[in-house]
């Protein structure tokens, strides 16, 4: 688990901020994409 951490830089904040960020705004499209495939 730490091998994985560091890999990715989550061990900085910055690392953690691009991180977890880069997957909000992945999800946040998603679900904009699932309420136009909705309404369409």
């Amino acid at each position: 688990m730490q091998k994985i951490s560091e890999y990715f830089g989550l061990e900085t904040r910055s690392g953690c901020i691009w991180f977890y960020g880069f997957y909000t705004v992945a999800s946040v499209l998603l679900l904009i994409n699932m309420l136009i495939a909705q309404v369409l």
